[in-house]
């Protein structure tokens, strides 16, 4: 008589085994660890450029934040997969993450971290939309495809491919995307108010200084040929997330969309990892904790 073999099931560690936290701030650490080296690299590239600038090693620091702004945002990535427990949410930010990690020691790599910047995002998108299907939601499918129209066509751009017309589509896309994110959230008219009043400002500044803002946008946010229309309402739309983050204290609506306002357009691996860590913060699905 012989014994029937004993099947063992290994299931992963739960999230807070993973982190050694709970998933919400595991998230929310993921988003500092991605913001704060992308605003730092934009004011940087901005003070190199600014003849008024205060007066610091700008060219210094570049070489050292700007590894900071790839490495943040790929780790930042794998993280936020971890605390999802949506396989496909899960697998796409891992891939993001590495490849992204995998550019910054290898050049080679770059042209796959962009490739899979483009599916991710996608498969954000795809995942967000696995939901019970709602008239409400048909806003929220537009705008993400919009994001993945955007990221396509900047690393389209970026890779050679008719740089001329695809940045520039990638631009309004990317910036047309932002301006649409608050249908994601539970937006107020106070927050709608704030942001309204952010674009007046970024209005009001283009009007009167026309070749500054043409200048910042090209050199903080890589954003070539869009209007100053176009740039008002993505500076209301981004505005307006961390107006309800910090309405309503969700600090991850907050982190997600000071992600879209400073990471600009993704025509580079780290502004797309962390126009990507945005995206995810915002298209939380059903089964996360």
């Amino acid at each position: 008589m012989t014994n029937a073999p004993t099947r063992v099931r290994v299931s992963a560690p739960p999230t807070e085994t993973i982190l050694g936290t709970d998933p919400e701030r595991g998230r929310r650490l993921a988003g500092l660890l991605a913001l704060l080296p992308t605003a730092a690299i934009l004011l940087v590239r901005v003070g190199i450029n600014a003849p008024s600038a205060p007066r610091l090693p700008y060219s210094t620091l570049y070489d050292p934040i700007a590894t900071l702004a790839l490495v943040g945002p790929a780790v930042a990535a794998v993280i936020v997969g971890v605390t999802t427990d949506d396989d496909l949410r899960r697998v796409a930010l891992a891939f993001a993450g590495v490849f992204g990690l995998l550019s910054a020691v290898a050049r080679p790599a770059t042209l796959p971290a962009s490739v899979v910047l483009v599916v991710t995002t996608g498969l954000l998108v795809v995942a967000r939309a696995r939901r019970p299907f709602s008239p409400d939601e048909v806003a929220e499918t537009l705008v993400g495809v919009v994001f993945v129209a955007g990221v396509a066509l900047s690393m389209a751009g970026s890779l050679g491919f008719e740089p001329a017309t695809t940045r520039r589509l990638g631009s309004a896309a990317t910036l047309l995307a932002i301006a649409g994110a608050p249908v994601f959230v539970e937006w107020t008219y106070r927050s709608v108010f704030v942001g309204a009043l952010a674009g007046a400002a970024v209005a009001g500044f283009g009007l009167s200084a026309p070749f500054v803002t043409g200048a910042t946008s090209l050199v903080g946010g890589a954003i070539v040929g869009v209007s100053l229309p176009v740039l008002t309402v993505a500076a209301v739309g981004g505005t307006t997330l961390v107006a309800t983050g910090i309405e309503r204290r969700t600090i991850e609506t907050a982190l997600a969309g000071l992600l879209l306002l400073t990471a600009g357009v993704p025509a580079t691996v780290p502004r797309g990892l962390a126009l990507l860590l945005g995206l995810a913060l915002l298209l939380r699905t059903r089964t996360d904790p």
